[in-house]
């Protein structure tokens, strides 16, 4: 679940209990496929793996093999898009509660920075307004209001919310973390927090980066105080660092800079 999705929107998930599976347990995985971070950093035995929702690219073809049509991996703007649609089709919508509802649209609406993602497509809207038709909201005034709570939040717990969106990797060797917010008011949160930016990002990894990015201002900020990450970022993305801080004309997003780093292993392994 998106870090930055407000508490009071994620209440009803409190009343579930996070346990380790068991090893006859079977696991439907949402949001991830990447076979390596399930089988090491979540101790998931891939056999168990009985269905998978993801819109992150690269697994597909092993979980094809794997599971067949239970691999539904599409890359789509957001995961709940086709978690939504799964349940559109097999006719339950109706059955799952307001706050249920709300938190998909809220997903959708976040996962692809408010539609403005290059990787969004128009099923993720077109889910989306179907579940503010149902809800009988407004999808502007809702989408609006959602993204006026994140800032709130931003802003009120900076650390809390930087840490708790750091996706730590390792390619090729190259261990990294790369944090991710999805706000309108980026760039006076980063000139606001970049002491605490800085010290989020500190470390021993190889690179380490935060990405944030605006739907309103349609720009992405990146922020790196190594001097390696920013010769790596200035390499792919074709545009400079002002001392700290990388500005880039539109929505990217951290899986979308992943993707890059990926076709410039090179790069990365020198």
């Amino acid at each position: 679940m998106t870090a930055s999705i407000p508490e009071r929107r994620k209440d009803y998930l409190n009343t579930f209990t996070l346990q380790k599976p068991e090893k006859w347990d079977k696991i439907i995985v949402v949001d991830t496929s990447d076979i390596y971070f399930l089988e090491r950093q979540c101790g998931f035995n891939l056999d168990a793996i009985i269905e998978i929702f993801d819109h992150h690219p690269w697994y597909e073809q092993f979980w094809q093999e794997k599971i067949g049509e239970k691999a539904h991996i599409e890359e789509i703007g957001a995961a709940a898009t086709l978690i939504t649609q799964y349940i559109m089709e097999h006719h339950v919508f109706e059955k799952i509660s307001t706050s249920i509802k709300e938190l998909l649209a809220c997903a959708i609406i976040s996962n692809s920075v408010n539609f403005t993602a290059k990787i969004s497509k128009p099923i993720d809207k077109e889910i989306y307004e179907k579940i503010l038709e149902n809800l009988h909201k407004d999808p502007q005034e809702f989408s609006e209001k959602y993204f006026k709570e994140v800032d709130d939040n931003y802003f009120s717990y900076p650390e809390y919310f930087l840490k708790n969106d750091t996706k730590f990797l390792d390619m090729w060797g190259k261990k990294g973390k790369i944090s991710q917010i999805e706000m309108s008011e980026n760039k006076i949160f980063i000139d606001k927090y970049l002491d605490k930016i800085e010290s989020i990002l500190d470390g021993e990894e190889d690179f380490s980066f935060l990405i944030t990015s605006s739907a309103r201002n349609q720009e992405t900020y990146f922020v790196s105080f190594c001097p390696t990450t920013k010769a790596m970022l200035e390499h792919i993305l074709w545009s400079s660092f002002v001392w700290n801080i990388l500005q880039y004309d539109g929505i990217m997003l951290r899986k979308e800079i992943i993707k890059k780093m990926l076709k410039h292993k090179v790069w990365l392994t020198t």
